[in-house]
């Protein structure tokens, strides 16, 4: 059995693989709700995390490239704070000082059963690619997939594509 996360590296060329699994877990429940007009009362089980910064997956917690950490008010995980829970899984490559190969697969349910009946919001693949073309300029790529469980109804599957330019200053 391999540690977590396990690595190889080849010391006269640089190369680096790195395989890493985790698990994520956010608690959730269902918000109290009231008839029109009244005043819902109950409690909410639910885990409220301030300015909650989750980099798990690129589409479900909006990470990725083009994101960047924002402070934001209290928020309840998962769609309508119904929580979160996911295996995940990783593998980089590292064949150059200058250029890295990121694929991670999640695969998202909801610890409280949706609206809809389903608990699975489903599986995430993302990949990325960076490349340090000099000391100061860095291209990266980046491809992520969702396919949605029955949580959502069956909805159709969500892509996105991102190239990204970062110019570095000292």
């Amino acid at each position: 059995m391999l540690p977590f996360p396990w690595r190889s590296v080849d010391q006269a060329h640089g190369e680096r693989l790195t395989l890493g699994a985790s698990f994520l877990y956010l608690s959730g429940g269902r918000f109290p709700i009231a008839p029109f007009g009244q005043t819902a009362t109950g409690e909410y089980g639910g885990f409220l995390g301030i300015a909650p910064f989750v980099t798990a997956t690129n589409l479900f917690f909006g990470g990725g490239l083009s994101e960047s950490f924002a402070a934001r008010q209290a928020t309840a995980p998962g769609v309508n704070g119904r929580g979160v829970s996911a295996p995940v899984v990783s593998l980089s490559f590292e064949p150059t000082e200058a250029l890295g190969l990121e694929a991670r697969a999640a695969y998202l349910v909801a610890p409280v059963e949706g609206p809809l009946g389903g608990r699975v919001y489903g599986t995430e693949v993302d990949l990325n690619l960076s490349w340090a073309v000099r000391d100061w300029l860095v291209v990266g790529a980046e491809a992520d997939v969702f396919w949605p469980g029955d949580f959502y109804g069956g909805t159709g599957t969500v892509y996105k594509t991102v190239l990204a330019l970062d110019v570095l200053t000292p």
